[in-house]
């Protein structure tokens, strides 16, 4: 008895000390919740400091809100006539440099600019800018060639790019270049867009390649007759420019020296220049045989004249406003980009002299609506008519043998393709374009919506197949179908069909669909850019399991069966050989399954759910 009050005692005291260390633990761990929740809301409520930028009597620089041991984002630099900027300061004295990928802000903060009088030397040459914000250079000799430079800058939207040259990051809006300098350097002025003149003396005989590039400032130039080469680029983009006029000293000008110039609309030549000439303000080579560059700023229609037998590459790059431009019978040879960004072009009429159209010839000519390839033309090079958003039909000539990839890349209208039958290589079907004998299909278009069944005689997807097939919700693949392309030009034969909602793939093994690009990792998949687990993917019952471990098959979101109607098709072993052939017999196995049939007239009914049927000569 006494020892059973002991235990009594003993246990009636465990379960206290137990309710104890319970009581303890759950106010320590309440107290450390609350720790927790306070801590986690001053985490939800950050602290933000403004850090404000003093430019120093230069350009305004937008302040900004950094979290609390943020990182500060490199603005872009201010400007200040006479002066180059240097860089910011954490103190006004200018001792303390800022390191923007180093450090990190605790507090609010102000950082200073420093500027450096802009005075120096390049080379033999001298450079300065006044106090007006003109950039004398000056000296005896060639300027250097200089380099390109760029900075990512996050809240200006990407890069900003510089000239290697000592007046890269300075503001001036003019230039003058003084006499005894022979030669303006490669990207001297390179994305130097605050100017808007620039004079180049006499003793100038060449402008570098890319000299002018991106000075969208720049509105009037003189090239004087000194001047005998103009590089590659010069006057890049320098879409302030209305006129220019090649004197009679120039022999050489260079690839793209006045693309993307879209305020241009006159390209005078000098009549006693040996090697170019100009007409309706475009420039040619002396003979007028070969059209070297239609102006961008050019408006409505062009037409080239009949003694052209080569549209140069490029020459109408950037023409958006016009509308359409006459090519002359006698023309061979259309270039590479020749009509590239040539937006407002609603009509073009390729000669029958063409053989080939190069690459990217009419990329984003959105305004095309069809497109005629005539007979004589055997290849179609890369991206040929690619982003032609506007284009509705394509009829492809008896001659084509050569479609290369990503010809009509994001026609995002297009709907029917049609192919000369007696085109030996290509044909059409309801609109596809697929090979000869409709074994491989090629492209489907672009601006067809819902579902889309793959014929049975396909055995290949050629890569970019159905690239950006927007619209497209459903595709039916056949069992036939062993090889789904991929390419790194094409991209994947599905590549951003985001409309993809289901996928029926009756092949009982699972197709590639997924390898690396080279020695890189990249991959490159079918439906690469498409989300697929929003996507089922529908296969024979049996190969459910191969699929779900199958690459690149294994990421769709819902792989399931084929669901088959339970429905057999026989002939009839009644009557004549010739009665044979004309009678089917259908066994419905499910009540209400309707089978479409064109029945010319029901011979039998024998049962409700057996039906003898005359299906007409059949």
């Amino acid at each position: 008895m006494i020892e059973k009050c002991q235990k009594k005692k003993l246990t009636a005291m465990m379960n206290r000390k137990i309710f104890f260390i319970i009581t303890i633990t759950l106010i320590s761990t309440t107290a450390l919740t609350s720790c927790k929740k306070e801590k986690w809301d001053e985490v939800d409520h950050e602290v933000i400091y403004t850090v404000t930028f003093d430019s120093n009597g230069g350009s305004a620089v937008q302040a900004q809100n950094v979290i609390i041991d943020g990182y500060i984002t490199e603005p872009i630099p201010p400007m200040l006539a006479g002066y180059t900027f240097d860089s910011w300061y954490k103190d006004s004295d200018l001792t303390q440099k800022w390191v923007f990928y180093a450090e990190t802000v605790t507090s609010d903060l102000i950082l200073y600019a420093k500027w450096k009088v802009a005075t120096g030397t390049t080379g033999n040459l001298n450079w300065q800018i006044t106090g007006d914000g003109t950039l004398i250079i000056s000296g005896t000799g060639k300027m250097p060639d200089y380099n390109t430079q760029f900075k990512y800058h996050f809240e200006h939207g990407g890069m900003n790019y510089y000239t290697t040259a000592p007046w890269g990051q300075s503001f001036f809006n003019a230039v003058v270049v003084e006499n005894g300098i022979t030669s303006i350097g490669n990207n001297a002025f390179y994305y130097c867009r605050g100017f808007s003149s620039v004079t180049i003396p006499n003793s100038v005989t060449s402008i570098g390649d890319g000299a002018f590039y991106y000075c969208k400032g720049l509105a009037e130039v003189t090239i004087t007759n000194s001047v005998t080469s103009i590089g590659m680029g010069a006057f890049y983009y320098c879409i302030g420019l209305t006129e220019v006029t090649i004197p009679s000293s120039v022999a050489f000008i260079g690839g793209a020296a006045f693309y993307y110039c879209t305020g241009l609309t006159d390209i005078n030549v000098d009549a006693a220049n040996k090697a170019y000439s100009s007409e309706n303000g475009a420039l040619f080579d002396k003979e007028k045989t070969t059209i070297i560059q239609c102006p961008a700023g050019k408006k409505g229609a062009f037409t080239i004249p009949n003694s052209v037998t080569t549209v140069l590459n490029s020459a109408f790059v950037g023409c958006s406003a016009l509308t359409s431009v006459t090519i002359p019978y006698l023309v061979t040879s259309i270039g590479a980009e020749a009509f590239r960004d040539c937006s407002g072009l609603t009509e073009i009429i390729i000669p029958n002299s063409v053989t080939t159209i190069r690459y990217s010839t009419f990329s984003g000519c959105s305004g095309l609506t069809s497109i005629i390839i005539p007979n004589l033309v055997t290849t179609l090079e890369v991206g040929a008519f690619s982003n032609c958003t506007g284009l509705i039909s394509v009829t492809i000539g008896s001659s084509v043998t050569i479609i290369d990839e990503q010809v009509f890349y994001n026609c995002s209208s297009l709907m029917h393709f049609y192919v000369d039958v007696a085109n030996s290589v290509f044909s059409s079907d309801n609109g596809v374009l697929f090979d000869k004998e409709k074994t491989a299909l090629i492209q489907y278009p672009a601006g067809r919506t819902g579902a889309y069944t793959i014929p049975s005689s396909v055995t290949s997807i050629s890569g970019g197949a159905f690239s950006a097939c927007r619209g497209l919700t459903s595709v039916t693949i056949p069992s036939s179908v062993t090889s789904i392309g991929l390419s790194i030009l094409r991209g994947g034969s599905f590549d951003y069909c985001t409309g993809l909602t289901e996928i029926i793939n009756h092949a009982t093994i699972p197709q590639f669909i997924e390898r690396t690009a080279g020695h890189t990792d990249y991959l490159i998949g079918a439906f690469a850019n498409v989300n697929k687990t929003d996507i089922t993917l529908r296969v024979p019952a049996a190969s459910v399991a191969a699929y779900k471990v199958a690459a690149g098959w294994k990421d769709f979101g819902k792989i399931v069966a084929i669901e088959l109607p339970e429905a057999q098709i026989y002939r009839h072993a009644l009557g004549s050989e010739k009665e044979k052939k004309r009678l089917l017999i259908i066994f419905c196995k499910i009540k209400n399954n309707v089978v479409s049939l064109r029945c010319t007239k029901v011979i039998l009914c024998k049962s409700s759910n057996i039906h003898l049927l005359k299906i007409g000569k059949k």
